[in-house]
């Protein structure tokens, strides 16, 4: 059977005939913050069904807790290999500028640092998001239940073994415009907010709504081409 493409990983999604439900309550939670796990719990459980060779239907919510539980680690992974380095990244550039702002001049401006610190955050975020380091790290954590493991540098190696990253890469490829959705929902979510409507509030609460319910959606589209991806490399 060949690797599955964006088109079937939709279809199966829109196979389990409650798909929009769950993906409407998963953003309702995203909005909430403290609720975002138990939608990463339903992508990572997602994911581990399609590695094993059940592409659909979705979950069913049996376990909420151990849900909440494993989105929970989830969402670590993705702090550790995404927002941890940026705010160490941070952290570097203020001390740097806090020394030009204050001691003899180097050659450099506070403005071109700032732009360089711009440039390195978004370079950063573009490269992991392009060796698909998350979905790797969460595929690492479901298959060994390890955390230690997934928080290591298995993943980073995983991603860029020679005999797995054009399946990864593949799988990222198809799942770009599985995020359109969510872009032009955030978009319209901000465009909302800079004219005057009539109940211009709650027009913006449910753009956020819908984009966040987008960005569940397309979580889901990744969690089935990384998942088939990984089946297939086994």
């Amino acid at each position: 059977m060949l690797p599955m493409n964006l088109a079937t990983a939709i279809h199966n999604i829109h196979a389990d005939r409650l798909w929009w439900r769950k993906v409407l309550l998963g953003g309702a939670l995203v909005m909430t913050v403290f609720g975002a796990p138990w939608p990463a719990g339903l992508v990572a459980e997602r994911m581990d069904n399609v590695r094993k060779g059940f592409p659909t239907p979705l979950p069913p919510t049996i376990d909420p807790w151990g849900r909440v539980i494993i989105g929970l680690f989830a969402l670590i992974l993705d702090f550790f290999f995404f927002f941890l380095p940026l705010l160490g990244i941070s952290a570097l550039f203020f001390c740097v500028a806090a020394g030009i702002a204050v001691g003899p001049a180097v050659g450099i401006s506070v403005q071109s640092l700032g732009m360089l610190f711009g440039i390195t955050l978004i370079a950063y975020v573009i490269l992991m998001f392009a060796i698909s380091i998350a979905p790797v790290a969460r595929l690492r954590y479901i298959e060994q239940g390890s955390i230690e493991s997934a928080l290591s540098m298995l993943p980073l190696r995983s991603a860029l073994d020679s005999r797995r990253r054009a399946s990864y890469a593949r799988a990222r490829l198809h799942s770009l415009p599985g995020y359109l959705p969510l872009l032009v929902l955030a978009a319209a979510a901000w465009a909302s907010t800079q004219v005057q409507l009539p109940v211009g509030w709650l027009i913006t609460g449910a753009l956020v709504w819908l984009a966040c319910s987008a960005w569940v959606y397309a979580h889901l589209i990744v969690a089935q081409l990384y998942g088939d991806a990984e089946r297939h490399l086994n």
